[in-house]
């Protein structure tokens, strides 16, 4: 049931429904099965709490967000916790508290989460609820830039051209730019341009 709620959901062998994503991953209980947000807690009800936060299938519900995601976080699945993450750090639902949302961000970069480790990354670089390490944050920076992640990429390719957390060094710069551009991220793509027409970027 779980299985089916989250293919409907991201439109894999089946046109994309949200709706049938969402009535399948809250099946109703019965005789001979159980919901399936209580037989699979950890991928269920992040699931449905995601869909609860971006209003996708349902309407938006903070509320109803962050219990579900609560529930599945605390079992350590690695995206409830990324999205709990984006509940505090934008103060969706809860207190803007940058502090736990670096917290939760940081329980799913160890779980090998991306987007929770660009966002570490990022929050180290800029001192947002924890102290300001840029070496740390070229570390997570690259975890999650060598997961594909466009914003980590975008990131170091800004770490490497300034020199911050690494040695300044253009070429790789050049490299990291060029991946982010690659998958349409715009300010990337400027300042590869600035870099491939000038041979560095002017500040």
């Amino acid at each position: 049931m779980t299985d089916v709620g989250l293919m409907y959901n991201n439109g894999m062998g089946a046109t994309q429904d949200l709706d049938q994503g969402r009535i399948w991953l809250t099946k109703t209980q019965r005789p001979t099965r159980t919901r399936a947000a209580e037989q699979d807690p950890g991928l269920a009800q992040g699931d449905i709490g995601n869909m609860y936060l971006f209003g996708r299938g349902v309407p938006q519900d903070f509320t109803k967000a962050l219990e579900y995601l609560l529930k599945s976080a605390n079992q350590g699945h690695a995206t409830a916790q990324h999205d709990l993450g984006i509940m505090y750090f934008n103060g969706y639902g809860v207190d803007q508290i940058f502090s736990v949302a670096f917290e939760w961000f940081l329980k799913a970069a160890e779980h090998g989460n991306a987007r929770a480790q660009s966002s570490v990354g990022l929050m180290y670089s800029e001192g947002q609820g924890t102290f300001q390490n840029y070496s740390k944050a070229v570390d997570w920076l690259r975890k999650a830039a060598e997961q594909g992640d466009v914003q980590a990429q975008f990131g170091l390719g800004n770490a490497y051209f300034i020199g911050k957390g690494v040695e300044k060094d253009v070429a790789n710069a050049r490299e990291w730019y060029s991946l982010a551009a690659g998958q349409g991220h715009e300010e990337a793509r400027t300042f590869l341009q600035h870099i491939q027409n000038n041979g560095a970027l002017q500040h």
